[in-house]
């Protein structure tokens, strides 16, 4: 979707070009999330709160959205005390055994139950490890999925995340460019909206053009981000270093 867009951006380009293949007048880029993630509920329970509304900030380890957990943790209350309880049995066993009272069939059985029991706990605590979904780094709130109070299914999602700081620029350049750029090539993008120019370096390009527009993807990063530069802006790219036309012709006859 993302180089759909993309390429719906990609204007006519005006004839003053340095060289064949440059006509970067109007090569229109978008500021992209390099970390982002909606996140999902892994147990089918009711949405007790959400942590942070659209648009506020977070720090690791927050609490993005918790779940009602009472059923489990009333399952985890009977749980431990079976694993008491086998506990006890067990040990009383193990005394019962040294005095020659208890067979070996039923020592084995009661450590049996025992281990069943601790895996039952553990399974449990597991669980509850699930009933709050805590921020995997620092970041920004996005769409909420659902409301608290609403019920949800394994698997559905509840809300997006992103982090503000770590973008990366994606454009559309023609597939000429392929002759001559590289990360040595310097790059800017210009946000109109804001007056700003946001210097480049180019990271990679697809490994695969379109046919139709004779395009391929490319992707650079900022080297200096601006505070107010978000995701989603736009701007258009600029080179810096164009190739010579002389270069471009002698770089086609080797």
């Amino acid at each position: 979707m993302r180089l759909a867009w993309l390429l719906s951006m990609l204007l006519p380009l005006s004839a003053v070009a340095a060289a064949p293949g440059l006509q970067e007048d109007r090569l229109l880029a978008q500021f992209v999330p390099t970390r982002f993630a909606t996140l999902s509920a892994e147990l089918p329970a009711r949405v007790e709160s959400i942590g942070f509304r659209e648009g506020e900030a977070f720090r690791k380890g927050a609490v993005l959205f918790s779940l009602d957990c009472a059923s489990q943790r009333a399952q985890r209350e009977r749980a431990l005390a079976e694993l008491a309880g086998a506990r006890a049995a067990h040990e009383g066993n193990l005394e019962l055994a040294g005095l020659g009272a208890v067979g070996a069939v039923e020592l084995a059985a009661t450590e049996a139950q025992l281990a069943a029991a601790a895996a039952d706990t553990k399974y449990l605590h597991v669980t509850l490890g699930k009933c709050e979904v805590l921020a995997p780094w620092d970041g920004i709130a996005g769409e909420w999925f659902v409301r608290p109070l609403e019920y949800v299914q394994p698997g559905q999602a509840v809300i997006a995340i992103h982090d503000p700081v770590a973008l990366q620029v994606e454009f559309i350049a023609p597939t000429a460019w392929l002759s001559w750029i590289d990360r040595q090539t310097k790059l800017e993008i210009v946000v109109e909206e804001l007056g700003r120019t946001v210097p480049l370096v180019l990271r990679a390009t697809s490994a695969r053009a379109d046919p139709v527009s004779q395009s391929v993807k490319a992707i650079a990063d900022p080297i200096s981000l601006p505070q107010d530069i978000i995701a989603g802006m736009t701007g258009v790219i600029r080179v810096l270093n164009p190739p010579e036309r002389s270069a471009l012709k002698r770089g086609k006859e080797q």
